[in-house]
């Protein structure tokens, strides 16, 4: 029988606490519980997780979002509940990811 993935357990780091070793093992201590400051993610700082697109639009700069000097006075955080509800980011937060060319 193939085994499912229960993406409810997935965390921002990608993966999940659920049985994870370097959880276990006191490496670390979980991105929810600790604020997102975890070892693997020592090089950017921290992951933060939001606890919604509200709070994630209040303190990221939108430009770094995707918006441009065109649209950047009408973005709204109630545009992303039509990929992300209210009800899950109230239970898994929200993460803003900045990605860049190297």
């Amino acid at each position: 029988m193939e085994r499912m993935t229960d993406f409810t357990t997935i965390t921002a780091c990608g993966e999940c606490c659920v049985g994870c070793s370097k959880k276990k093992d006191g490496f670390c201590p979980g991105c929810i519980e600790s604020d997102g400051r975890v070892p693997e993610w020592a090089g950017s700082g921290m992951c933060k997780v939001h606890a919604s697109f509200e709070e994630l639009y209040r303190e990221l700069p939108l430009r770094e979002c995707g918006y441009t000097e065109e649209d950047i006075d009408t973005a709204l955080s109630d545009d992303m509940e039509k990929f992300y509800s209210k009800e899950k980011q109230a239970q898994y937060g929200v993460v803003g990811i900045k990605i860049s060319l190297i």
